[in-house]
Order: C-alpha cells, then structure tokens, then sequence
C-alpha cells in the first residue's frame, strides 16, 4: 500500500510539474483574461458590472480576486487550478484503483490527456467542477457511502459556487449516492442528511448571492443542439481537441472507437458493470448539457480521465480485437498532446499565435508615439512573438492614456474584435481616442492557422483590428 502511495506522489509531481510548464510558457486565451483581468484590474464597481453580465456564480471570481491581492501573476490564478486537478487525480486512484485493477500510473496517464492537461492550468472554472465530482465521486464509490458524506457535500458546494450547470449533476449524483447507499444496506437516517445538505447548497449560494439571479435564468435557456454538435463535442474530446487534416482526421476516430468498446467490455464485466453504468450515466448527463449550450469539450475534464482509464484497464488491453484501435488511439493523443505544447493543431493554443504577417502589421507602427493595446492578451503576444513594445491601458482605467495624449502625436490603436466584456475596457480606449484625434480606417488581421480550418475559414476569422490616429494636444 506504501508502494502506491509513494509512486502515486511521484506521478503527481512530475504531472504537476508538466502542468505548470505548460501554463507558465504560454500566453493565457481570451476566456482566461476574463478571469484574470477581473481579478487583478478592475474597480469594485467594474467587478460587478462585469459579473452581473455573466453566467457564473462569483464565489470564484472572489477567489481569484484574493489570490491576486496575494500575488498577482496570473501563474498564482493557474497555480491554484492545476492543485485541484492534482487532488482529483489522487482522489481518483483512491477510489477507483482497486475497482479497476490499475497501477496508480495509470491514473496520471489518463490525466495526460491532452484537453485535461492543457486546461488543467486554465485560470478558469473548469478544474474545480473536475475536483467537485471527484470528489463525489469519491464518496458514491466508497464501500460505505456514508461515510463520505462530508465529501459528498463539500463536492456539492464546490460544485455549486462553480457554475450553475452542476445543479444537473447534483441530481445525477444524489441518485447514485442513495442507490449505493442503499445497496450497501445503509438506513435512510443515514442517507437523508447528507442528501439533503448536498442539494440545499444550490438554492443557498444563490440566496447568498450578490448577483441578479434573475438575469441568469434568462439567459440560461434552453438551445436546441443537433446531434452533429453533439457528435462533434464527443469525437474533439475523445481525440484530444486536435482536428488535423485529412487523412489523419481518421486517428480520431479510432479514438471514439476504443473508448466505446472499452465502455461495453466494462458493462459486460460482472466487477465493473456497476461502474460501467456509471460512467455511461455522467455521458449522459454531460449531453443533455450540451443542449444548454455548453458543447465544448474544455468543461467535460472527468468524463475523458473516465475514458482513458476504461481504455487503459486490463480488459480492454487484453481484447485482441481493441489492441490496434487502441494503438492507433494512442497515436492520436500524443500527437494532439504534442500540438497542444507547441501551440499548433489545437484550437485554444491556436488562438495564442501571431504569424509573420501579424508581426509585420504590428512593426508597422513602429515609427508611431505609442502602439496602445487596452487588451493584455494582445499585449503579451505582441512582447512575447515580435518583440514589440507597447503601451498597455493602465489598470483598464483612462487617467495614463489621457496623460499620454496631451502630447500630439501619431498613435495606433490594436484592438481584439469581440463583442464579450473583454472588449468594454478597449471601446473606451477608442471613445477617447476618437473624441481627442483624427482617425483612419480599420483595418483587420490576424488570421487562426488551426489545421481545422479551410484556407477560406482561416483568412475570414480575423482576429485583431489596427487604427491609426493623429492626435493634437487639449
């Protein structure tokens, strides 16, 4: 047993190790520097405005504020996901190792999936749904499910100050945790409390709640997915997030294909069926999510650990007939893994390049007074990939710009098209600038080079927008 344990904690720190390269040498996407920018540079007036806006209760947001008064790198936001993804590994070995009959480096493997590794250290929420059914998890699986019940409802109020969706897998959690329960002979005295606690915490954190609750349920509705998105949400996150070109795209399917068989070799199981059922249960939970709109594979981190430990477990390893597929499978991931790394083939870290073409459009404006980038991420990347220096909004309020443009000059403005809050801080750059200078046309670049993408669909989905201004003094 000490064994385990010590090749557990050998695993975890070189995962966790792994984790933290990765988030540290690349440039957080645009969903992050939401999170971020909330947490480090926004008014207390902003930071609400910002959040009654979104769809996310604010008990991470608050998190994530008093962590960056700590320290505030935008690491220390990531630091905190991948710790979480690290005890959801752990957790997982414990509860489910013996049920497998899987080595505890089988566990790290699955957590090297290349989507559970890259958003690992996603300054998100993603990593603590993961940990909050876990660990759930963790107490449904356990011999006397009882008597995890503080686990059961800790993983509920992580859960529930996460995101709003999880209310849908509370209910599918609280049915498994009677039903093992009960299976295991346990009196409904015992069972009730922490069922009842475990669903209590979702009407109570949003009675706590500083938000307007009523604009969530508005904009919380219903959407009708085809099974093509669907198909599409469970083919990327079974293959890794990684669409590569024909005719590689075919690997994927080998992926969906091990998956599969290695979920019907765990039901056919007398051992594993119950497990099986588990697992084929939370897919679909996760569908029926995907009707709310939330099919991406980037919130759905437990259920592809679920499948790469099915595919990794002794029956699907035996099975002749799987052994190609899986290889095949296998190759796949690693390179989806590899794509992810470099910043090619995977979406998000797509998103995190500047081509040849961005870097000369932004050395055009080397001769300006100042290049002013109000959006961090642009900033980083233009640093980062260009080594262009340039004028970042400080603390997204307007007093340094104002400063900046009492002296006349040519300036350029670089600008990231969205309509999300992201850009609120960077359209009143632009007010300004538009009242105080004479203004050029925009002009748009910054095409995605994702191998999923047609030639056509790259070059339409321009990124970034450029403006030049000539400005006088007040």
């Amino acid at each position: 047993m000490c064994g385990h344990c010590h090749a557990m904690r050998v695993w975890l720190v070189l995962w966790s190790l792994g984790a933290v390269c990765l988030a540290y040498l690349r440039v957080p996407y645009d969903d992050e520097w939401f999170t971020i920018e909330l947490a480090q540079d926004t008014t207390r007036a902003q930071f609400w405005q910002a959040l009654n806006g979104d769809v996310h209760p604010p008990w991470l947001a608050l998190l994530d504020r008093g962590i960056a008064g700590l320290w505030g790198a935008p690491i220390a936001l990531q630091l905190s996901r991948i710790a979480a993804v690290a005890l959801s590994i752990a957790l997982l070995a414990r509860s489910l190792r013996e049920r497998l009959q899987l080595p505890a480096g089988a566990f790290v493997l699955a957590a090297c999936h290349p989507i559970v590794l890259f958003y690992a250290g996603s300054a998100r929420w993603y990593p603590f749904l993961l940990l909050a059914h876990v660990l759930r998890l963790h107490a449904v699986w356990h011999e006397q499910p009882t008597r995890r019940a503080g686990a059961f409802i800790g993983g509920s109020l992580l859960g529930s100050a996460t995101t709003y969706l999880d209310a849908l897998f509370l209910a599918h959690d609280c049915i498994w945790f009677v039903c093992r329960a009960r299976r295991q002979h346990a009196r409904w005295r015992a069972i009730a409390p922490p069922v009842v606690a475990a669903a209590g915490c979702v009407p109570l954190l949003l009675w706590l709640s500083p938000l307007q609750t009523s604009s969530l349920f508005t904009s919380a509705r219903h959407s009708r997915h085809s099974l093509a998105s669907m198909a599409q949400w469970a083919g990327l996150g079974l293959a890794g997030e990684t669409a590569l070109p024909l005719p590689f795209t075919w690997l994927g399917l080998a992926c969906v294909i091990a998956a599969a068989g290695a979920l019907v070799l765990t039901c056919r199981s007398r051992t594993t069926r119950c497990f099986g059922g588990y697992v084929l249960s939370y897919t679909a939970a996760w569908i029926a999510a995907c009707t709310f709109g939330v099919a991406h594979p980037r919130y759905s981190l437990l259920l592809w650990i679920s499948y790469m430990l099915l595919v990794l477990s002794e029956r699907s390893a035996a099975a002749p007939w799987l052994r190609l597929v899986n290889g095949l499978g296998a190759c796949q991931l690693a390179i989806a893994l590899l794509l992810a790394a470099s910043g090619r083939g995977f979406f998000k870290a797509d998103l995190n390049a500047l081509a040849a073409d961005d870097c000369t459009e932004l050395h055009a404006a080397d001769h300006a007074r100042a290049l002013i980038v109000p959006y961090r991420r642009i900033a980083a990347l233009a640093r980062r990939e260009c080594g262009v220096h340039t004028q970042p909004e400080e603390a997204a309020q307007l007093a340094g710009l104002r400063r900046e443009l009492a002296v006349p000059g040519e300036y350029y403005l670089i600008s990231y098209q969205t309509r999300s809050s992201l850009a609120l801080t960077q359209a009143r750059v632009q007010e300004l600038l538009m009242a105080r200078c004479t203004a050029s046309p925009v002009h748009s670049f910054g095409k995605t080079p994702h191998a999923g993408l047609s030639p056509e669909r790259s070059s339409a989905y321009r990124r970034f927008s450029s403006q030049r201004f000539v400005c006088g003094a007040d």
